[in-house]
């Protein structure tokens, strides 16, 4: 079996572990052989080995993502390596959903060593795992396990060996229906005949049964919860400081992440767009007028520091509130609740900045309060001067971002803009500052996620 092709960070781990003496046997390994994928699952011999092997793992950097909480003989850990995440299954019994499959001290006395340090079971417990894992997890038939299956009637294979497993770990008749079905081309376990096989092991199994019956009854019993699923990083920061551009390359260099987690990454645009029914209204109403709103509310109020309490002021930032919510709860947290990562262009939080009068609101403290808390909240800051001769991004989409020539904004107006920011921090201890005045994008990205990766798994 040539295993060459094996990506250099997963040949890493696998020195890992032979380095320190840690008995294993990798498992369900051909695509990772032919680099193909960047999940490996290896089981090891012992568990003082299993336990090791974890803190060997967290050494190295790799983050635990899921624990024998969730399910039994496993656990999981995940690292970034560049743009790409890489995930070790740690196994100490080959078992799915909690049901051992197989007698674990036999396969390891047939183990192969196709490379030196790298360990692999033999054509016979490859055959049964493979079986296993259709029977027990994925039910359904791939090309790659169809290309174990097949095997079964193959000079050399010894059925003895096969039978006798299947005989002591109780699914003889589940291992047969897999066969049929895979020597029919049929693809698909029917839920009533898998009900029917797993019925047929854990008869003999009380202790798994119990397992499982407590797992489906904690399933069934759960209530909704009102902590939002899912993951959100949001930019803020003056206009023209390259919210839209870096949230559109933080998603493209996210994308292998997304695809690795099987979750989706996710735009979304928080600037003004009226979406609230009354909301639209006003704005049709006012659509002739916002030149001259902007002006009256924003731009004359820049110097005007010895302002009054404003009963306008505060019921126009009560009701952005109702409006940032409402789309919140409509297009982003809906978003969330599919455990989606979500990237935003601005958020409530710009209302502070982009309004003078917010800073000395009596009731805007409460509000940003109030509002949903993002995962992590990044301030693009640059001097400025020099955000007076960028472009500006104005469609703002995932598929395009397109540069157009900018108003050029008064250079009062981006200084108070600025100064707000930087007070919101202040405020809001969990907003980290990103200069977007000399460094490139590429290397803020990089920065961006090194800082966030970790809770998004």
């Amino acid at each position: 079996m040539n295993y060459k092709k094996t990506p250099k960070e997963l040949m890493k781990v696998i020195n890992l572990f032979g380095n320190n003496k840690l008995n294993y046997l990798l498992f369900k390994c051909e695509h990772i052989f032919e680099g193909e994928n960047k999940n490996l699952d290896i089981i090891f011999e012992t568990n003082k080995d299993y336990y090791q092997a974890a803190q060997l793992l967290e050494q190295s950097g790799f983050i635990l993502r899921f624990s024998e909480k969730f399910e039994r003989y496993k656990t999981m850990y995940c690292k970034l390596i560049g743009k790409e995440m890489f995930s070790i299954h740690l196994h100490r019994e080959i078992a799915w959903h909690g049901i051992k499959a197989l007698n674990k001290k036999a396969v390891f006395e047939r183990k192969k060593e196709v490379a030196q340090g790298i360990f692999i079971p033999s054509k016979e417990d490859s055959i049964l795992i493979h079986a296993g894992h259709v029977l027990f997890e994925n039910f359904k038939i791939t090309r790659k396990e169809e290309m174990w299956l097949d095997l079964i009637n193959e000079n050399g294979i010894e059925m003895k060996y096969i039978k006798k497993q299947l005989k002591k770990n109780y699914w003889k008749e589940g291992f047969k229906e897999v066969i049929k079905i895979n020597q029919e081309r049929n693809t698909q376990l029917k839920k009533r005949k898998i009900v029917y096989l797993w019925f047929k092991k854990i008869i003999f199994e009380p202790l798994t049964g119990l397992y499982l019956g407590r797992k489906l009854m904690r399933l069934l019993l759960r209530y909704p919860k009102l902590k939002r699923k899912g993951y959100l990083i949001s930019f803020i920061g003056t206009n023209g400081t390259g919210k839209s551009t870096i949230t559109k390359e933080l998603l493209n260099d996210y994308s292998g992440v997304t695809k690795h987690l099987g979750i989706e990454g996710q735009y979304y645009y928080y600037g003004w767009n009226p979406t609230f029914f009354l909301t639209k209204l006003i704005s049709n109403f006012l659509k002739n007028k916002n030149k001259k709103l902007f002006q009256e509310t924003v731009l004359k109020k820049i110097s005007d520091k010895n302002e009054k309490f404003s009963i306008k002021q505060e019921m126009l930032l009560l009701y952005q509130f109702v409006e940032f919510y409402y789309r919140y709860l409509i297009q982003v947290r809906s978003k969330l609740n599919k455990n989606d990562l979500v990237i935003t262009d601005r958020y409530f939080y710009d209302i502070y900045g982009q309004y003078p009068y917010a800073k000395r609101s009596l009731v805007f403290p409460l509000l940003i309060k109030l509002f949903p808390k993002p995962d992590f909240t990044f301030l693009l800051d640059a001097k400025p001067e020099e955000l007076q001769k960028r472009g500006k991004t104005n469609k703002r989409n995932q598929e395009m971002i397109e540069e157009i020539e900018r108003e050029v904004l008064p250079l009062e107006y981006l200084r108070q803009q600025r100064n707000n920011y930087h007070a919101l921090t202040k405020k809001r201890k969990e907003v980290h500052i990103i200069d977007t005045t000399n460094k490139n994008i590429n290397h803020n990205c990089k920065e961006i996620m090194k800082k966030t990766w970790k809770k998004i798994i």
